[in-house]
C-alpha cells in the first residue's frame, strides 16, 4: 500500500489503484471486480473503467483476462508493477502526449455507456476493446465483471480509419497466438506478462508463430535440463526462439490430416480428455458420429483414453508442473483460449495426474525418467 500511496498520480487514478492495492496479495496480484473498485473509490464504474485504462498505459498495472470452465469470463487479474519507481512514472508521465485522462468527465449513468468509457480520442463500438500503447481498454458496457476485452488492435496514431479486413484478421491470429503462447511457454507463473506481450506484438506476424512453435521445445528443454526458463520478454527480445526449427510445430499441425475417431474408443477417450484439459470444445462429429480430430494420435497422446473421471483430477499449481501441461497441451490441441485458471492463490488448471504422460505413453509420477 505505501507504493501505491508514493507514486505521483492525479488524485481519482490513486485513489483507483489504492482500491485495486487493498484487494491484492503480497505480490501484489488481485482480482476486484469493478463493482469493488468503485465502491471503495467513491467513483462511478465508468470513471474506475478509465482509471484503469490510465494506469495500464502508464505501466502502473497490468491486466489480464479470466474464463470459467463454462467458458464465461470473470473478473480480471490485475498485477501490480511493485518494481515501478514514483521517479520513473513521473518520467513517463512526462514524456505522455498529452494528460487525457486528467480531464475526463465524470458525467452520465452510472454503468456508463460506450462514450462515457472512452479514453481520450478513442472511439469504440459496445463489447470490442482497444489496445493502445501496449495496455488495453474496453468499452463493455453489458458484460462487466471483467475490466478488459481482448481485441485488434486500434489503428495507429494519425490513422484515417477503422482497421482493413486483413489488418484486422491479423490482429486477431496475433491474439490467438498470443494465448497459445500462455499456454505452452513454461515460466506462465513467474512471466511479466505486460512485458512480454509488449514483446510478442513487436515480432512479426511469422515470427510470433515461431515463438510459439519454439516455446514447447524450449519447455522440454528446460526441464531435461532442469534449468529454469528464461523470463519471456527477454526469451522474445534475445529472439532465442531462434534457436529452435522454426517449423517444428507449425509445421506438423498444418500438415496432420483429419482423423476419424469414435469417441467411445481409446483414442476418441484420448481426445476427449486433451480437450477438456485444454478447455476447449471436442472436436465436431460427423453425421456418423465419428469425431474429425486433426493431429497426430501418439502413444503419449492415447495414456489419456486411461485418464480418471473429471471430477477426480488434481488442481495443479506448480510452475514446472504447469509448464509441463502446458507443453503437452500445446502439441495436441489448437486453441486460442489458455488452459490455465487463477484463484486466489495464483494460476492453476485441472489435470488427471501431476505430470503429463512421457512420450512413450508411460506415466511420470516426478517429472524425470525420460521425455515428457
Amino acid at each position: 500500500m505505501t507504493w501505491a500511496f508514493e507514486l505521483p498520480l492525479e488524485p481519482r487514478a490513486k485513489i483507483a489503484l489504492l482500491a485495486i492495492a487493498d484487494n491484492a496479495r503480497d505480490d501484489g496480484v488481485a482480482w476486484p471486480s469493478r463493482d469493488t473498485i468503485a465502491a471503495k473509490s467513491s467513483q462511478s464504474r465508468a470513471t474506475v473503467g478509465r482509471r484503469v485504462k490510465y494506469l495500464v498505459e502508464h505501466g502502473v498495472i497490468s491486466v489480464h483476462q479470466r474464463f470459467r470452465e463454462d467458458g464465461t469470463q470473470t473478473t480480471d487479474e490485475i498485477h501490480l508493477n511493485l518494481s515501478l519507481t514514483p521517479e520513473e512514472l513521473a518520467r513517463r508521465l512526462n514524456d505522455s502526449r498529452g494528460d487525457d485522462a486528467d480531464g475526463d468527465d465524470d458525467s452520465g449513468a452510472e454503468g456508463g455507456g460506450c462514450q462515457a468509457d472512452t479514453l481520450g480520442s478513442h472511439s469504440c463500438n459496445p463489447g470490442v476493446a482497444v489496445v493502445t500503447g501496449g495496455g488495453l481498454h474496453s468499452c463493455n458496457p453489458h458484460n462487466e465483471p471483467s475490466l478488459e476485452q481482448d481485441s485488434p488492435p486500434s489503428p495507429p496514431p494519425g490513422g484515417s480509419g477503422p482497421l482493413s479486413k486483413d489488418d484486422r484478421e491479423a490482429a486477431e491470429k496475433r491474439q490467438q497466438l498470443w494465448r497459445r503462447f500462455l499456454a505452452t511457454y513454461p515460466g506462465i507463473a513467474t512471466m511479466d506478462q505486460q512485458a512480454a506481450r509488449e514483446e510478442f506484438d513487436r515480432l512479426a506476424l511469422s515470427d510470433a508463430e515461431w515463438a510459439l512453435a519454439a516455446s514447447g521445445l524450449y519447455d522440454a528443454d528446460c526441464r531435461k535440463l532442469r534449468k529454469p526458463p528464461k523470463n519471456a520478454h527477454l526469451w522474445l527480445r534475445k529472439r532465442m526462439f531462434a534457436n529452435f526449427p522454426r517449423d517444428a510445430t507449425a509445421a506438423k499441425a498444418s500438415t496432420s490430416a483429419y482423423v476419424r475417431i469414435d469417441p467411445a474408443s481409446a483414442e476418441g477417450r484420448a481426445v476427449i480428455a486433451v480437450c477438456t484439459l485444454a478447455r476447449a470444445s471436442r472436436p465436431f462429429p460427423s453425421s456418423d458420429g465419428k469425431m474429425n480430430y486433426r493431429g497426430e494420435i501418439t502413444p503419449q497422446l492415447l495414456a489419456l483414453a486411461d485418464a480418471p473421471p473429471r471430477d477426480g483430477w488434481l488442481k495443479i499449481s506448480d510452475r514446472q508442473q504447469l509448464g509441463a501441461w502446458g507443453g503437452f497441451i500445446g502439441k495436441y490441441v489448437t486453441t486460442s483460449r489458455a488452459p490455465m485458471e487463477a484463484d486466489d492463490s495464483g494460476p492453476f488448471l485441472w489435470a488427471p495426474w501431476a505430470w503429463p504422460p512421457r512420450v512413450d505413453g508411460t506415466l511420470c509420477n516426478d517429472g524425470e525418467g525420460g521425455e515428457i
